[in-house]
């Protein structure tokens, strides 16, 4: 007997995050810093520094922040009413290091919304890189090495996650690794106008079970659309929908397989895709824009390859109540 799911007006999002990429002037999207907001930023590292401060005790009312919290105010409003995502050029990688790098999108991230622990192991702050060591390496640096990332959202895979993804680039690859930026909401009303029944589909549950450590007997069961009153969040990430598949060994049924393949196909066609250089970062909102990056190649040198640095910032997203799993 087939499953009773709950019925959904399909309505468009629309609005100023339903964008393709000829919607979008470079002034939409690409933001740069004020050198006395750095300035503060600076002084504020020195300080961390010489303290030798671990995440996440740093917090920005501990420094003066003021021109750092207008930005980041400035920011926020791009992702509440913009286009949903920021460019911004740049912080000083090569006077700050590393370490203070590290320490500046902290702060800056915070006057955000407030940082949340990553993944089972609860990072802070996550490293995206290659190091070489299969043995020193995580499992997702390792399929992350050179390989092109199709379009995603942060965390698609619990109930609760972030609502903004925030990526810095510390270092950049040899040739390639361009940023890619799409808009769910855009892919949404296509789909709405040209396959209701596949939108229809995402609205309706899939497992998702991701290629990393996680409790082996948690199930992941929720849609990758859902309405909160006038709020859409989707959670996206194909390899997830087929881990989940795998895992609990029920494939896909053909109008699930071919939604989650018509959805990626728009995402990916429409992507806007542009270079990030060393002290750049991205914030999207992770409800309904999608990130990827393209294949790159990385240095022969460990200290030289390709580092992002990613915050996960503020929460979205409620328990989802329709029927269980088919398990």
């Amino acid at each position: 007997m087939a499953q009773a799911y709950p019925k959904i007006a399909y309505s468009k999002i629309g609005g100023p995050k339903a964008w393709a990429p000829g919607d979008l002037r470079p002034e939409d999207w690409r933001l740069g810093i004020p050198q006395a907001a750095v300035a503060e930023l600076g002084r504020a590292v020195a300080a961390l520094k010489a303290a030798d401060a671990k995440l996440p005790a740093p917090k920005p009312a501990d420094f003066d922040l003021g021109l750092c919290a207008d930005f980041a105010a400035t920011m926020k409003q791009r992702l509440e009413t913009g286009p949903g995502f920021v460019v911004v050029s740049r912080l000083p990688v090569e006077d700050w290091g590393v370490d203070g790098i590290r320490y500046a999108w902290w702060l800056l991230g915070s006057l955000v919304d407030r940082p949340q622990p990553q993944y089972i192991e609860g990072f802070w702050l996550y490293d995206v890189r290659w190091l070489g060591d299969w043995d020193a390496d995580d499992e997702q640096a390792r399929r992350l090495r050179d390989a092109e990332i199709k379009a995603h959202t942060d965390e698609s895979l619990k109930d609760v996650g972030p609502r903004y993804t925030g990526l810095l680039w510390a270092a950049k690859a040899r040739a390639g690794g361009n940023s890619r930026v799409s808009s769910c909401a855009f892919a949404h009303d296509l789909l709405h106008d040209e396959r209701p029944d596949l939108l229809a589909r995402l609205y309706e549950p899939f497992l998702f079970h991701p290629f990393r450590p996680v409790d082996p007997n948690a199930v992941h069961w929720h849609p990758v659309f859902r309405r909160d009153g006038s709020h859409v969040r989707c959670q996206f990430a194909r390899d997830y929908i087929a881990g989940g598949a795998k895992r609990w060994d029920r494939p896909l049924d053909p109008a699930g397989a071919e939604a989650i393949e018509q959805f990626e196909a728009i995402l990916e066609r429409f992507a806007l895709d542009f270079p990030m250089e060393p002290g750049e970062f991205e914030i999207l909102d992770n409800d309904l824009i999608t990130h990827g990056r393209s294949q790159h190649v990385d240095w022969a040198a460990t200290k030289q390859r390709r580092h992002l640095m990613r915050l996960w910032l503020g929460t979205s997203g409620s328990p989802y109540d329709g029927p269980p799993p088919p398990l």
